[in-house]
Parts: structure tokens; sequence; C-alpha cells
């Protein structure tokens, strides 16, 4: 697909303004995806912060297999090319997301997006699957990002859980593995680098202590006195005013 949309991608450089040869060097190169994705737990849904990565001049390159023909020939500014590039790549990224419940798949959906340009494109996606965990049970869940499985690029995962939840047991990847050269990754790590587990159990909200019974017994039996008092000198104050008169 890329090589019979190679004409239009050209011209859609020119257009953009951003020609190959013209592009200034970036931190990233060239088809390198990074990726920071934060997995966070709540009482509802599972959220994802995913955040994305790559050099400019990839977004370009890319565009012909995100678009369809048409609307390629459409895409005239540079503005334009970023924003096709983050939109075609959210529903890859979300189904590219595996997670469970207690071994039960769930869907993710890309229900936030944006990018902006610094040194580099960033693109930043919000997405979520909805479960409903038990609150009378032990959960355990599994995540799983595969995403340019085939290409280059860092991925730092995490997993956080909200108050709704009782975190028991968290795998993810450590420092160690995180700061991690590529080169210098042995066997396994890759899949360490994109998985993350945990057990738990949905909080349970904590009532506010009564008082001990005798206090609360206490406290009646006050009540019921000054009452009576209060009363009692009502009474009296009406019978002094009658003897005056």
């Amino acid at each position: 697909m890329l090589s019979r949309n190679r004409p239009l991608l050209g011209l859609l450089l020119c257009l953009a303004g951003l020609p190959a040869p013209a592009l200034r060097a970036h931190p990233l190169p060239q088809k390198v995806y990074d990726r920071t994705i934060t997995v966070r737990l709540t009482g509802d849904a599972v959220v994802v912060d995913y955040h994305l990565e790559v050099d400019a001049l990839t977004a370009y390159t890319d565009l012909p297999d995100l678009v369809s023909r048409d609307e390629l020939g459409g895409i005239t500014s540079r503005e334009a090319v970023f924003k096709a590039f983050l939109d075609g790549q959210a529903p890859l990224i979300a189904n590219n997301l595996y997670a469970t419940l207690d071994k039960k798949v769930l869907e993710f959906t890309c229900k936030e997006r944006r990018c902006f340009l610094t040194e580099h494109l960033r693109c930043e996606y919000r997405l979520k699957a909805p479960w409903h965990p038990s609150p009378d049970a032990e959960h355990s869940f599994k995540f799983h990002e595969a995403n340019f499985d085939q290409e280059k690029g860092a991925v730092r995962l995490s997993l956080t859980a909200s108050p709704a939840l009782t975190l028991l047991s968290v795998t993810q990847p450590d420092e160690a593995l995180l700061a991690r050269a590529s080169i210098d990754l042995r066997e396994g790590d890759e899949d360490r680098l994109r998985t993350a587990r945990a057990t738990f159990a949905v909080a349970r909200e904590t009532p506010e202590p009564e008082p001990p019974r005798d206090l609360r017994d206490l406290l009646l039996l006050v009540g019921l006195a000054l009452g009576f008092l209060l009363g009692l000198a009502a009474v009296v104050k009406w019978s002094l005013k009658r003897m005056t008169r």
C-alpha cells in the first residue's frame, strides 16, 4: 500500500511544508515508537493513559497505512497529517491492549486523544474498559500491550489502583528492567516490559463507629433530665408570676 501511495505522499509532504530533506534532527530516530503506559484500576473501569512518541517524519510515512487513498489526497497541512496519524492509531492501539478480569476478556475503547509537536510528535490517548468486579471476592487482573511488536521503541508500563480497590499483589516491570537498554534485553524481557498483573479486592466503606451502648444510654438520660429540669423551671416561673398578681 505504501508503494502505491508514494506519489501522493510526496505531494502531501510538499503541501505540508515539511519535505523530508528539510527536517531537522530529532532525538527520536525514524520508525521508533516510544510508549509510556499507565494502567489504573478503578471501581467501574480499567483506565489506560497511553502516550506514544514518534519522529514527525514517521507520522508522514505511516499515514498511507492509516487512511484510505481518497482521504490521503485531502490532507493538505502538517496539522492535518498529525491529526490523521493520531486518529488512525487510536483504534489500532485499543485493539492491541489485552486485559482480563478473572480470565474474562475486557474491551478497550478510546475516550480521549490529543497530539502536539515538540522535538517530536507526542500522541496521548485515554482508553477505558468497563468492568464490574464483585465486592465479595478476590479478583485477578492481567494486562498485556502488543502494539508495534515488530518495531523499535521503549516501553514504560506501570499499574496503579484507585482508593475504590485494595491491591493485594502487583507484578509489573521493575526499575532495573525499565532502565535496561534494548540491546541488553534478555530472553523474556520484552514480554515482561509489556505485561502487568494484579490481584485485588473491592474496598469496603468503613461505617462511622457508634458510641458504646453505655455512653448512649448515659447521653439519653442526661437529655431527659435536662428536659425535665427546664420544664420544672418553666412551671415554677409561671407559678411565681401568679402568686405576685
